[in-house]
């Protein structure tokens, strides 16, 4: 592994991230996780710094590279969840999105992605098809008018 030192430890970050989803997800009720991931109904901007952008995608990279090497199942829920609090932890703005379909046999099927931007970080393959269900984003922090970010008096 002659990776970076910091590429190591998202890694490791993303690893964890997954290990805490999946045991939450076991353990658990929704109902109990769902305030975690943001406010339901709510949806990120789709306009994002290139900074944000960049981190984004190292963290959607590392998620998605770790949950080939876990031991446990890391399922489009574990994964989004994981991207999801990396993101919250950043304070970089991102949706969780949980849809549905029905298949030629009417058997439903579910999946969850995450969207940060205009870029799908987990989940990509197939979402278009997915009726979304439900939505969790952060609420954006209001901008401040004041040059260094300091309140007026």
């Amino acid at each position: 592994m002659r990776l970076p030192f910091a590429v190591k430890l998202l890694l490791q970050e993303a690893a964890l991230f997954m290990a805490l989803a999946r045991s939450a997800i076991l353990l658990i009720p929704f109902r109990r996780i769902a305030p975690l991931l943001g406010n339901e109904r709510l949806e990120s901007p789709r306009t994002i710094t290139q900074l944000q952008d960049l981190k984004a995608k190292q963290i959607g990279w590392a998620v998605v590279t770790m949950s080939n090497k876990t031991f446990w199942q890391s399922t489009c829920l574990v994964q989004a969840i994981a991207v999801q609090l990396m993101l919250n932890r950043r304070g970089i703005p991102g949706t969780l999105y949980l849809g549905t379909l029905k298949d030629k046999e009417n058997k439903l099927h579910a999946h969850a992605w995450i969207r940060c931007g205009e870029n799908i970080l987990t989940g990509a393959g197939g979402h278009q098809r997915f009726s979304v269900l439900s939505s969790f984003a952060r609420p954006q922090e209001p901008q401040s008018s004041s040059p260094q970010g300091l309140v007026n008096r």
